[in-house]
């Protein structure tokens, strides 16, 4: 739930679902065939949006076949199967029920309760390579180095452009490069992340996709995250300073200079693979074992990628006898290990995320990335680090920074 995959699992012998290492809370089951365990349908199925079966049968016996094909389909789902029900994709032959959920979304856009609303990036993007983003490629329009709702509110209301789904999907967000020219642009709608209860459903928009989500996997997901039991977040007792900065690395070298007991690891990459397999291990450490992963809030796509590179870097550094060698070497002083080739003690180490946002951690966070980062916590838990999520303050000045495309000198 990062970014949408496709992938197709087959095996040449027979196994059980989950032996194809689908994962129940990050998958979405598109379609499947296997063995029949229902003599009538022959030895295997194949289930899509429709129900395909290979056999031979008298066309006396197909309304017996049709029949119990109804009763399997009206039936509750097999225990092994549940999961299946946790969220739907909407498929856009559902046109009705799209436009409901889009003139839904049109009353609270209407009525401007953006609680539940937010605007961000539909994928991973490159910091490097942009200074920001803006709603037009004109001279004068401002280029914000943050994406955020309230800017595309302002701009829609300084055009007398009305607010809604339709207007959402015509507007475009422009990604512009150094040069303040457009390298990417997404429609709005796209940017958009909403969530919505609508007769007794709760429907999550999410990169221009609608999505039905099963009520009690909400709850189970909120549960997990806000437990205080073992399988909860550990408390973390240290204040950050404010990010005020507009790139992260920047930030990063000021906490460091601010807080003693801070040391930077930020751009230190780690070959764990071929050339291009790299890892960051983390941006900062603390007191020698917290190993700190800081990311500024800009959407579900880039915390889930957050939350799964510190699961790989921690997983890494317990099991791989060659990473922790080259980690070792980029180490502070004070945090090397005394034998890389030793496996280290998971609970002497603690994994922070510290996302730099006004929002309460992590229950507001968007539902696809509490289900990353429940899954995250989870793995991280089983290995026996400890594991804390924390807010970074974000400074005034940050949301107020606004940059124009430079003048064009006239000749003379």
């Amino acid at each position: 739930m990062t970014n949408p995959l496709n992938s197709r699992t087959q095996s040449p012998v027979d196994l059980g679902v989950f032996d194809l290492e689908v994962d129940s809370e990050m998958d979405m089951l598109y379609a499947i065939t296997g063995l029949s365990k229902i003599e009538a349908f022959g030895s295997h199925v194949t289930g899509r949006d429709s129900l395909t079966l290979s056999l031979d049968v008298d066309l006396e016996k197909l309304s017996e076949l049709l029949e119990e094909s109804l009763r399997k389909y009206e039936a509750q789902l097999p225990k092994e199967f549940e999961w299946v029900d946790n969220i739907h994709k909407i498929k856009d032959k559902d046109k009705e029920q799209i436009q409901t959920l889009n003139l839904e979304l049109d009353k609270l856009l209407g009525q401007k309760l953006f609680d539940n609303m937010w605007l961000g990036e539909p994928e991973i993007i490159d910091w490097e390579n942009q200074i920001g983003y803006s709603f037009d490629m004109r001279n004068r329009t401002a280029r914000h180095c943050t994406l955020h709702l309230d800017y595309l509110v302002n701009y829609f209301r300084e055009k007398e452009i009305t607010l809604t789904t339709e207007n959402l999907i015509k507007q475009k967000v422009h990604v512009n490069d150094s040069e303040y020219n457009s390298c990417k642009a997404w429609q709005a709608y796209r940017c958009l992340y909403a969530e919505i209860n609508f007769n007794n459903q709760y429907y999550i928009l999410r990169n221009g996709q609608w999505y039905l989500v099963n009520s009690d996997f909400v709850n189970r997901v909120d549960a997990y995250l806000n437990s205080t039991s073992e399988s909860g977040f550990d408390n973390y007792d240290f204040t950050f300073p404010t990010y005020a900065s507009l790139r992260e690395e920047d930030y990063n070298k000021l906490a460091e200079k601010e807080c003693e007991s801070l040391q930077i690891m930020d751009k230190e990459l780690i070959k764990i693979g071929g050339p291009y397999d790299k890892i960051e291990f983390c941006d900062l450490i603390n007191n020698d074992v917290d190993f700190i992963h800081v990311k500024y809030y800009s959407g579900s796509a880039t915390l889930s990628h957050l939350f799964a590179q510190g699961y790989v870097a921690a997983e890494a550094f317990v099991s791989d006898i060659e990473f922790r060698t080259k980690l070792n070497e980029k180490l502070p002083d004070s945090s090397k290990l005394h034998d890389p080739q030793k496996r280290p003690t998971p609970n002497d180490y603690r994994i922070v995320f510290a996302v730099a946002t006004d929002k309460e951690l992590p229950k507001d966070l968007p539902f696809f990335s509490k289900v990353t980062l429940k899954n995250t916590l989870r793995h991280l838990k089983n290995l026996n680090f400890k594991v804390s999520i924390v807010s970074i303050k974000i400074g005034p000045e940050i949301k107020a920074i606004k940059t124009y495309k430079p003048k064009k000198e006239k000749r003379s």
